[in-house]
């Protein structure tokens, strides 16, 4: 499994059961509405340090808010974290043309649970003047490499937006 979270220190205060997947290359719970979701980190050889973080719901089903799931994410954010050096990239799904709505759903996670200890960048990245996509990253604050990465983000929307 992930060197990067530990499952028994997520476990102590998701409120879903966390557990990784029979390929062991990602972590699943299930919502109390038998919502299966899965969780993957897969490394970003563009910054050191950085994972690109995937959460999706297996089925495709859509409920009724429930703030435990919000509570289990935060959890296996919170492992991630554990580690300073640690870097967090998410781009918001655009297939479905939701990626605004799910790019506020992380800023408001964001900015209820994290934003005293941790430094979020967003970009928003124009393609063709048709479709726009959300990217962020979070790092701790006391990340020793943050001012590089800010620099490296910003280089990064220059360079992709058209």
């Amino acid at each position: 499994m992930y060197s990067i979270i530990n499952l028994d220190d997520i476990n102590l205060s998701a409120p879903y059961f966390v557990y990784a997947s029979s390929d062991n290359k990602s972590i699943k719970f299930t919502t109390d509405n038998t919502l299966h979701y899965t969780v993957s980190f897969i490394e970003d050889y563009n910054f050191p340090g950085a994972y690109q973080f995937f959460l999706y719901e297996d089925d495709k089903r859509k409920s009724s808010y429930d703030e435990k799931i919000s509570l289990t994410i935060l959890s296996i954010l919170r492992s991630f974290f554990t580690d300073k050096n640690n870097v967090l990239l998410f781009i918001c799904d655009a297939q479905d043309d939701r990626q605004c709505g799910r790019n506020l759903l992380f800023s408001k996670w964001y900015h209820i649970y994290g934003s005293k200890a941790y430094h979020k960048e967003d970009l928003v990245i124009n393609v063709g003047g048709t479709c726009s996509y959300y990217a962020s990253f979070i790092c701790r604050k006391d990340h020793p490499s943050l001012k590089i990465m800010q620099e490296t983000f910003i280089d990064f929307q220059k360079k992709n937006s058209k």
